[in-house]
């Protein structure tokens, strides 16, 4: 992974390029499966150019865009009846949720912040009850909801120990740091 060698601006071209052809395909073949792959793939360029740093307001627009066309594509397929991918959007639509609240408290719009990170916390408790969110080899354990809001509302756990094969979109969305 060129990203996590440090090289961020490299790893956006890459997103970028894997973007454009995942495009193609879900024109080809729309449905769940394409469709957040896609938004796996917004959401890893969108958080590479962010960590690119760059200042251009194009730039951050561009960021902002993709976030929000992943949380939609994301939020699509909350209910969708495929095997696995209502926790994979799950956990799509909370990273997504928790950036753009991230930009939107950058802004100074409290407001927005406030109802994207709410969202990313319902939703990534969703994730978590699904057992879709990264974790350890062996570390996924199914428990009730109650114990995830209860853990959640504590907020006494980090995800220090994530395994270390968690995508990288995951990692520098700041949502992984907060979760429980």
């Amino acid at each position: 992974h060129i990203w996590r060698n440090g090289a961020a601006v490299e790893a956006a071209a890459e997103y970028a390029d894997a973007q454009a052809r995942c495009e193609k395909l879900v024109a080809a073949q729309p449905g769940p499966r394409a469709e957040l792959l896609l938004a796996e793939l917004q959401l890893g360029h969108a958080l590479s150019i962010h960590c690119a740093q760059s200042a251009a307001v194009l730039a951050k627009e561009k960021v902002r865009s993709l976030l929000e066309n992943a949380h939609v594509l994301a939020c699509r397929h909350e209910l969708a009846q495929v095997p696995d991918k209502a926790g994979r959007a799950a956990l799509l639509a909370a990273v997504a949720a928790h950036s753009l609240g991230w930009i939107c408290e950058k802004q100074g719009d409290w407001e927005k912040a406030q109802a994207y990170t709410s969202e990313a916390e319902a939703r990534l408790c969703e994730a978590r009850a699904t057992g879709r969110t990264p974790r350890r080899p062996g570390g996924v354990v199914v428990v009730p909801r109650h114990a995830y809001i209860r853990k959640l509302e504590q907020n006494t756990q980090t995800t220090a120990h994530m395994d270390a094969l968690a995508p990288e979109w995951w990692r520098q969305s700041g949502l992984a740091a907060k979760s429980v």
